[in-house]
C-alpha cells in the first residue's frame, strides 16, 4: 500500500482510524480509483499541504479535487495535520505558516502549530506574529500563542 510508510508511525488506535475512514470512503464511492497514490503518496518529502499551484495542477489534473483548489486542499491538510496530534508535522506546518500565499493556509497553520504544542511550535507562531499582515492570520496566531503554554522559565 503507497500509504504503508505513514501507518508504521502511528499507533494502534491511530492506525485503526485510518484504515477504518479509507475503507468507508471506498464502500461510499466517493474517492479516485488512485485515491491512495493521490492523497497518501509514498513520498513523504511532498506532503499535500506544500504544494505549489503548478504541482498542484499536475497532481490533480482531471480530478474534482482541482475544482476545490490547492488552497482549499492544503488548508484542510494543516488542519487534519493538527487534529492528528503528531509533532513530526511541525516542521511542515511551519513553512507553510511562513512561506504559503493563502491566508486561508497560514491560519490554520497555526491553529494546528497550536493543537500540537510544544517549543517548536510557539517558536513558529511567534515569528509569524511578528511579520504577518492579513488581519484574519494576524488574530489567528494572537489566538495561537495565548493557546500555548509559556516555556518553563518564561515569565
Amino acid at each position: 500500500k503507497p500509504y504503508a510508510f505513514v501507518l508504521e508511525r502511528l499507533g494502534d488506535s491511530e492506525r485503526a482510524r485510518i484504515e477504518e475512514g479509507l475503507a468507508m470512503l471506498r464502500r461510499g464511492g466517493v474517492v479516485c480509483p488512485d485515491f491512495e497514490d493521490r492523497f497518501l503518496p509514498s513520498d513523504p518529502s511532498r506532503p499535500t499541504l506544500l504544494l505549489t499551484e503548478p504541482a498542484f495542477e499536475e497532481r490533480f489534473r482531471g480530478t474534482t479535487v482541482r475544482r476545490s483548489g490547492r488552497a482549499r486542499l492544503a488548508r484542510n491538510a494543516a488542519v487534519a495535520l493538527g487534529n492528528q496530534g503528531n509533532r513530526a508535522a511541525v516542521p511542515g506546518l511551519t513553512r507553510a505558516l511562513q512561506d504559503d500565499p493563502s491566508p486561508w493556509v497560514r491560519g490554520a497553520s497555526a491553529w494546528a502549530l497550536a493543537r500540537l504544542g510544544g517549543r517548536m511550535a510557539r517558536l513558529a507562531v511567534g515569528r509569524a506574529l511578528a511579520r504577518e499582515r492579513d488581519p484574519a492570520v494576524l488574530e489567528e496566531l494572537q489566538t495561537a500563542l495565548a493557546a500555548m503554554p509559556a516555556p518553563v522559565g518564561a515569565v
